[in-house]
């Protein structure tokens, strides 16, 4: 095959080319020999005893008596089964189509990156295999049925799928028969075993990774949580808040409560309540802030393009709008009538993010002058000498929300009024002592985020680790080569347990 032209790709071949094929990809110069010199080469098909197409049977959500799962394509993920989302069918009907341990499971359409992601089947639920599945059923004399996994995922196996597969636009296909075509080299037994379980020794710094970093971020919050919570007792000369302790309650005496509900009588909130207010530091939000009465009238700007915000249209844990609305004036809801000027404060007060770490608290800049918002938002005002990221921090500190979701009202619709709202406990000191904890907070935060960060290049690191173990798995049979590779895991195990110390 000669190259006449890379742009536009034109080859030129001899007329009696393998298996009648003209396509480009089979002729891609990416998709070449790409194997380690001196490697013998087999068909597929000498190492397989069985392969067949899945069912076409109809199958249902729910399992009912002597229903067995059947795989689909959406339970292979990174070359290995998912066990949820499973769909089921009658076991009468399968016939020949179950599973056995060791069996391979193929993707046989999709998309030409998804085409021919695989899965080895462990035998851990009785299973089936759905119509656009194949199976592949091998000699496990000549063929360790998981290195035939490992490498289907490589850089060469991807190859062989990628230059016999078929298809147009996003639909790509492989058959039974370009199965059987594709090309591997042969191995012994011995280093196919050593290829696996080195790569798996790779593939457990990830596994580790996972675990490690669920574990971190939760650490982490707990701790940044913790901090901001101290920053502000100190700042009302307290040790620090009282903790919950879900205790249970009886309410005795209703005519010394102004609320009825269980939350807004719980000893979680009055203790805490009870503390902050005891500080002659303190006082309540309406002390810091005002709260905005202007109001939108869609009929005194008929035909003018608006932008709206609704509570949706800000993320709660960033304070970014992800997608503002456009929209004419006569085409806004009911609810848009909130208007909005920078230096306010958007708060979301309905929804059931309300009182959580997913509560919008969302500072209004020049660019979102003039908006509208959903009443859904309470809108503040800063008083003279307030910080605006003072309150925006106070708002979302663990014992403000631990306040507000004690008075929520509507479980359905979880809501806190505007009188309940501005009501809320809080500091109320002079600017310098609200200076000071806000240089907390951002320190405190500005650590998080330096966490977040290595935590993000931690990960990067393992996933091109990976990369190159998966693309290049030939290359783990070079102790060398393989001491390289596990070196740089170890450098990234060090990473962690440096993070490890820094949250303790």
């Amino acid at each position: 095959m000669f190259v006449i032209s890379n742009v536009p790709s034109v080859f030129l071949t001899k007329p009696a080319v393998e298996d009648s094929r003209l396509d480009f990809d089979y002729s891609n110069p990416e998709y070449r020999n790409t194997f380690p010199p001196n490697l013998m080469l087999k068909r597929l098909e000498k190492y397989l005893e069985d392969v067949s197409y899945g069912t076409s049977e109809k199958c249902h959500d729910s399992i009912q008596e002597d229903d067995v799962a059947v795989l689909r394509m959406n339970n292979i993920f990174d070359a290995r089964l998912k066990l949820d989302d499973l769909v089921y069918v009658d076991r009468q009907v399968i016939g020949e189509n179950m599973l056995q341990p060791n069996d391979i499971v193929i993707n046989r359409t999709n998309s030409k990156e998804l085409v021919g992601k695989c899965a080895l089947y462990e035998g851990k639920i009785e299973a089936s295999y759905a119509s656009y599945l194949i199976r592949l059923r091998v000699d496990e004399g000549k063929i360790y049925p998981a290195f035939l996994v490992l490498y289907l995922s490589s850089k060469h196996g991807r190859n062989e799928i990628n230059k016999r597969s078929c298809g147009t636009a996003n639909q790509y296909n492989i058959s039974i028969g370009h199965i059987k075509s594709f090309v591997l080299p042969e191995l012994q037994k011995n280093d196919q075993e050593k290829i696996v379980s080195r790569y798996k020794s790779v593939e457990q710094c990830k596994l580790r990774f996972f675990t490690f970093r669920n574990n971190a971020l939760h650490s982490l919050s707990e701790r940044t949580s913790q901090n901001i919570d101290s920053i502000f007792a100190s700042e009302i000369s307290v040790k620090s808040f009282v903790s919950k302790r879900n205790n249970i309650v009886f309410l005795r005496n209703h005519l010394d409560a102004d609320r009825l509900d269980v939350t807004a009588n719980h000893p979680d909130y009055t203790k805490l309540v009870d503390q902050i207010r005891a500080s002659s530091d303190t006082g309540h939000l309406s002390d810091l802030v005002d709260e905005s009465e202007e109001r939108f009238n869609p009929d005194d700007h008929l035909g003018e393009e608006v932008r709206y915000l609704a509570i949706g249209d800000i993320d709660g844990i960033t304070a970014r709008i992800i997608e503002p609305q456009k929209m004419l004036a006569e085409e806004l809801p009911s609810r848009a009538r909130r208007l909005i000027h920078a230096g306010d404060i958007l708060v979301g007060i309905a929804g059931a993010s309300t009182g959580t770490e997913n509560m919008v608290v969302f500072p209004v800049t020049r660019e979102q002058e003039g908006w509208i918002a959903t009443t859904g938002f309470l809108v503040l005002r800063p008083r003279d000498g307030v910080d605006i990221h003072y309150v925006c921090s106070l708002l979302k500190a663990p014992f403000v929300l631990r306040q507000i979701r004690a008075l929520l009202t509507s479980p359905a619709m979880p809501t806190i009024s505007d009188t309940d709202f501005m009501q809320l406990a809080v500091p109320v000191t002079n600017s310098d002592a609200r200076e000071t904890t806000l240089i907390e907070i951002n320190r405190v935060l500005n650590e998080g985020r330096q966490l977040t960060i290595q935590l993000e290049q931690i990960s990067e690191q393992i996933e091109q680790l990976l990369s190159e173990a998966k693309s290049n798995i030939f290359d783990l049979l070079d102790d060398d080569k393989f001491s390289a590779i596990s070196a740089r895991a170890m450098g990234i195990g060090n990473a962690m347990g440096k993070i490890e110390e820094a949250l303790q």
